[in-house]
């Protein structure tokens, strides 16, 4: 399936699922080519913020995060998808690897991944030394104020 060897795309999304996307619209994606996916919603209770997010699980390999105003504002790819960032890492990259080709990756202690400055982030296995998940997110999310207003 196409969606599941997508490019990702920093600050974009993937070829056929985009950053700042509506609910509705990703859900007609969706359904008009056949792909499974479940949805929950999670209230943020513990938020700064309590905007409850709308969840979409698709093929149990991506996980689309809608934010209270409905828009897509991250992107998390894990075990079974097959796409690469425009620098060539992909899930079957060593961190090691991946490190290599982008030297601005950074551990953050608090969300437990590298960071790019680049606009994405990734999480290791640390059985394996591969990468387990490729994350893209709206530029927005880097400001808790402005990413809390939920006007973007």
């Amino acid at each position: 399936m196409k969606l599941m060897n997508s490019k990702i795309k920093p600050f974009d999304g993937l070829e056929e699922i985009k950053l700042y996307n509506s609910l509705d619209d990703v859900k007609d994606y969706l359904n008009r080519n056949s792909i499974k996916y479940t949805s929950e919603i999670w209230n943020a209770e513990e938020e700064t913020v309590p905007n409850p997010w709308t969840v979409l699980f698709v093929e149990d390999c991506i996980n689309l995060y809608f934010a209270g105003n409905n828009k897509l504002f991250k992107i998390y790819c894990t075990k079974g998808f097959e796409g690469t960032l425009p620098n060539g890492i992909g899930l079957n990259t060593t961190l090691e690897e991946a490190k290599r080709i982008d030297n601005t990756l950074e551990y953050n202690d608090d969300g437990e991944d590298y960071e790019s400055k680049d606009g994405y982030w990734v999480e290791d296995d640390l059985d394996t030394g591969k990468l387990f998940s490729i994350t893209v997110y709206i530029k927005e999310i880097l400001d808790d104020n402005i990413f809390d207003s939920l006007k973007w």
